[in-house]
């Protein structure tokens, strides 16, 4: 009887074992496992387990994702701050917004950058340019450089220059007619000064052109200069008027002008 009774008791303890297992899982199984919170490293009854074993799923990655509930509705994007604005880019018909800033406004009240002027004091400077053109020859280069000493700005300068309106051919002849009025010019050596004076070449040239001038007359005013009285070897002064650019009938035409007598009598004798 011992054996008997000893295998029906071990058979009812082995009962007992199974159904505490089955009922421990029936009441696991039935519990709602919340998909969000984090992943538990033990064993579903409790036990401590070893290092989870790492797997292809997002969680083992390293990439965290948050499973929305089928309760929750999906969150939104934002941009910006929190009281930005939203948009949805899965809504149909919804434009999304540009992200470029958008211009600002001209500013009411611009910055100036300064500008060069002249004194406010100083008079018209066309009316100036006028009265400077009546007092002298003056070629348009040599106007805007008188303006500008008198204070006005090369661009006020040239604006006056501009608006008188002045016959630069004409002014060039008048200055090359003082010239020659006032002393002995040759016809190139004329034009040269003219020029030096600010007028163009062709403006020079024309002026030179048309001046009241004998040039024989001033090769002869021009040796007699020269020779200021004393007597002068006449080789001397057909040299200097070919240096004056007198042409060489005009020179030899102003050396026969002079007085020659006295030259051999301020000669010192040859020795031997």
């Amino acid at each position: 009887m011992l054996p008997h009774r000893f295998s029906r008791r071990t058979k009812q303890a082995t009962a007992l074992v199974c159904a505490a297992i089955t009922l421990s899982i029936a009441t696991g199984c039935a519990e709602t496992p919340d998909e969000t919170a984090p992943p538990d490293t033990g064993s579903w009854w409790g036990a401590p387990t070893g290092s989870p074993t790492p797997s292809a799923s997002p969680l083992a990655t390293g990439t965290p994702t948050n499973k929305p509930s089928s309760q929750d509705p999906a969150p939104k994007p934002t941009r910006g701050s929190d009281d930005a604005p939203t948009t949805d880019p899965e809504t149909p018909g919804e434009t999304p917004m540009d992200p470029s800033p958008e211009p600002s406004a001209p500013s009411e009240n611009p910055t100036v950058e300064p500008t060069e002027s002249a004194d406010p004091s100083l008079p018209d400077a066309t009316a100036v340019a006028r009265e400077a053109i009546r007092a002298r020859a003056l070629s348009r280069a040599g106007l805007i450089s008188e303006l500008e000493f008198r204070g006005y700005t090369s661009e006020e300068a040239e604006k006056a220059a501009n608006a008188v309106g002045a016959d630069w051919n004409k002014e060039a002849t008048e200055s090359a007619q003082g010239y020659v009025d006032s002393t002995a010019f040759s016809e190139q050596m004329l034009v040269t000064q003219v020029t030096y004076d600010g007028f163009t070449l062709d403006e020079a040239q024309y002026g030179v052109a048309h001046v009241d001038a004998d040039w024989n007359a001033e090769a002869v005013e021009a040796a007699q200069q020269f020779a200021g009285g004393a007597p002068v070897p006449r080789q001397d002064v057909v040299a200097y008027l070919r240096e004056q650019k007198f042409t060489a009938d005009q020179a030899e035409h102003g050396a026969d002008s002079l007085d020659y007598s006295k030259v051999d009598e301020t000669e010192p004798p040859e020795t031997e």
